[in-house]
């Protein structure tokens, strides 16, 4: 297997820990926490003071955030709210934020609850 040198951290790591796409040699990890400082002015003992915080788990559906991980911040205000895993932000990125569209899924949720999804169909039944 190829390994390369971050030029970043200068650790020789295997060539899956970097991007493809990505011109250069900066590992994931590396590019992760600059773009985390770029764009959130996050440093990354602020990550890991955060991480603890919240006891490396995701702040909204309470799993290990693990390795990969998004910086969840309020669009308008670009103030950092926490960690999330990927599933998590993506889904407030779906419901738009938006507490009356969560509200309204969790409405549907609970007057939903009689009903089940078979796992191997997908086909609602009662």
């Amino acid at each position: 297997m190829i390994r390369r040198t971050c030029s970043r951290c200068g650790i020789t790591k295997y060539e899956t820990e970097f991007h493809k796409s990505q011109p250069g040699y900066i590992c994931k990890k590396c590019s992760a926490e600059y773009q985390r400082a770029h764009k959130y002015g996050l440093t990354p003992a602020m990550i890991e003071e955060l991480r603890t915080k919240q006891y490396g788990l995701c702040a909204i559906c309470g799993y290990s955030l693990g390795p990969k991980f998004n910086v969840d911040h309020d669009h308008e205000t670009g103030m950092v709210r926490g960690l999330l895993c990927y599933p998590c932000n993506t889904a407030l990125g779906k419901f738009q934020e938006s507490e009356r569209i969560l509200l309204s899924a969790i409405a549907y949720l609970r007057a939903n609850r009689s009903i089940s999804e078979t796992p191997t169909t997908g086909i609602l039944t009662e």
